[in-house]
């Protein structure tokens, strides 16, 4: 006698994605801000306007390429001399890169050499080309 079995494989359900689980959150309370004067918004206004004047103001005259005429005073000021003190440690080389970072660093030690001579002292005024 021979028994035969018969054996299925169980019919496989397509598997459900489950609903996210989403809460209800009490709303907050509304902000509530201080009430502010009507003198308040008319001082901020007239700053607002006045900031507005300045920078079109400036914006004009960069772009009008207009410059304020120099006068006797004024004229004199950039054409008078200027001087650095040395300090302690103080080389030309060093002068000459803080006065001009971005310019030619050697031409400018030669001028300082022709204005001021070749060795500089602690406190001297060394003149500026």
């Amino acid at each position: 006698m021979a028994l035969a079995l018969h054996h299925t494989h169980p019919v496989s359900r397509p598997v459900r994605a489950r609903a996210p689980h989403l809460r209800l959150m009490p709303t907050p309370a509304p902000i509530r801000l201080p009430k502010v004067s009507a003198s308040t918004y008319r001082r901020r206004r007239l700053v607002a306007m006045a900031a507005i004047a300045l920078v079109g103001a400036l914006a004009f005259g960069v772009l009008a390429g207009t410059q304020a005429e120099a006068g006797s005073a004024n004229s004199s000021a950039a054409n008078a001399p200027r001087y650095v003190i040395a300090q302690h440690g103080d080389t030309l080389w060093a002068i000459a890169r803080r006065v001009a970072p971005e310019g030619n660093i050697a031409e400018l030690v030669e001028q300082l050499v022709v204005l001021n001579g070749d060795a500089i002292q602690v406190g001297q005024q060394v003149r500026i080309p």
